[in-house]
């Protein structure tokens, strides 16, 4: 009993700045963050749409770039990876069959956005973070708007 007397009056006697925590960990340390606009459009009962699988471990990060147009689907692993932690900008590159794509933007825990380039062209692109495939949903009918992101829902 007298010695958590003598600890709780050590803590008690700390000045009110003296922290008793660790200082916490950035939140993009580990984990699988996948973000997408997969749909199936309705009418012609085909995936349309993209979806990013970010997986960050202390052995080495990875990106999984996939995207669906038509009868088209493809899955690629990124060539050129760059993640800074501190501002969660995000940059990669995949080798598609039409030639390579770089992504350049911020990955947040909620959502992917950016910009994607072919070359000879950008798009604005953003993706929503998932936590289950919406790849058997209708995909929603988007107003073509001087606004509009890229995304398909």
């Amino acid at each position: 009993m007298r010695a958590a007397t003598v600890i709780l009056a050590s803590l008690l006697a700390l000045p009110a700045t003296a922290s008793l925590s660790a200082p916490a960990k950035p939140g993009w340390l580990t984990g699988t963050f996948v973000y997408a606009n997969l749909c199936t459009d309705p009418d012609a009962g085909r995936l349309e749409g993209r979806r990013v699988t970010l997986r960050r471990s202390p052995n080495g990060n990875g990106v999984l770039y996939e995207a669906a147009a038509g009868e088209k689907t493809a899955s690629i692993p990124a060539d050129a990876l760059s993640i800074d932690d501190t501002t969660q900008q995000i940059s990669f590159t995949v080798e598609s069959t039409d030639g390579p794509l770089r992504f350049q933007g911020t990955a947040a825990a909620d959502v992917l956005a950016g910009t994607i380039s072919d070359g000879s062209s950008e798009q604005p692109l953003r993706l929503r973070r998932v936590l289950r495939s919406h790849e058997r949903e209708a995909c929603r009918t988007v107003r073509q708007d001087p606004d509009a992101t890229g995304s398909v829902n």
